[in-house]
């Protein structure tokens, strides 16, 4: 039982002997939809930032915050109104799984928790809604040298059963 207790450890710390700490910075452009039984539309965008923990060169944990970069006209049932909306913020936490194809290419999912708050406006005042979940995505990457790379994904944050933001981001990474 020690000898495997031993081996284990030896392989936990042979797999972290590559752990890496990366940032990465990216604009997303999101679509918010609210079910209030019309549904309302919107597509916000955002920044967003990434901090992770690389332990190995196939798994990371991350944290992720974003904040709205600006609001969007809304519609209601596909009919625009005179009312806006905005991704005041996001955050959440990541199991990110991940696989090289070659050194510099790479495709990944993350798996995780998010919360998030909206605020819709319009001519009758406006309204807030804070809602958290699981969430998920994909992507690729690709490395330009050792320590920048560029990234682009596609993520659920929220999709609960009122409501639901996804997106696209593009963004750069940068390894310490």
């Amino acid at each position: 039982m020690k000898k495997l207790a031993l081996a284990s450890l030896l392989a936990l710390l042979a797999g972290t002997a590559s752990a890496q700490y990366y940032g990465e910075i990216g604009y997303t452009s999101l679509d918010l939809d609210v079910d209030v039984g019309p549904t309302l539309t919107s597509s916000p965008d955002a920044v967003r930032g990434i901090f992770g923990y690389e332990f190995n060169p196939n798994l990371a944990f991350e944290g992720m915050l974003a904040v709205g970069l600006s609001d969007d006209g809304v519609k209601v049932n596909g009919t625009s109104v005179n009312a806006s909306a905005e991704v005041r913020h996001l955050f959440g936490f990541y199991v990110k799984p991940k696989y090289k194809f070659t050194p510099q290419f790479e495709v990944f999912g993350r798996a995780g928790f998010s919360k998030g708050k909206a605020k819709i406006s319009g001519a009758g005042g406006s309204a807030s809604e804070s809602e958290s979940g699981l969430s998920f995505g994909v992507g690729a990457s690709y490395a330009i040298n050792q320590t920048v790379s560029v990234n682009f994904d596609y993520m659920s944050y929220l999709d609960e059963s009122d409501v639901s933001v996804d997106g696209f981001t593009l963004g750069l990474g940068y390894k310490f």
